[in-house]
């Protein structure tokens, strides 16, 4: 605990830190000797899928490891209002967080009946889980 200004001042302890997730994870590989969780992480920031290499920015790429968590936990289809609240985009649409990105609607799919939803290519998917 850390108190600023003699004892009358702000009291801090451990809690009350706001500590980096990277920073974290270093912490912990340094003094627990914890694995890289990013060691066995897919880079969806570049990549070659269906022989094309494909680039994205931060967080276009968090869109799609978003995508894939929500896939793997069993709810494949998600609202581009969560998407885009998931990656903390100030974005209003889809097409804007990937804007010259156009082949970002190969790997993003609608889902049809249900405007605004999408999911991920399930062949992207089939391959994401299989090849890496």
């Amino acid at each position: 605990m850390v108190t600023l200004r003699g004892g009358d001042g702000i009291s801090f302890s451990h809690v009350d830190l706001l500590v980096r997730r990277e920073r974290a994870e270093a912490l912990e590989r340094e003094v627990i000797n914890a694995p890289d969780a990013q060691q066995n992480a897919f880079d969806f920031r570049l990549f070659v899928f269906d022989e094309q290499e494909l680039a994205f920015t931060l967080p276009q790429a968090r869109a799609l490891e978003f995508m894939l968590a929500q896939t793997r936990d069993g709810a494949p289809d998600q609202h581009y209002t969560d998407i885009l609240n998931a990656v903390g985009s100030a974005s209003q649409r889809l097409s804007s967080l990937f804007s010259r990105k156009p082949y970002w609607s190969r790997l993003l799919r609608k889902t049809e009946g249900r405007r605004g939803w999408y999911h991920l290519d399930p062949g992207f998917v089939i391959w994401l889980l299989t090849s890496h």
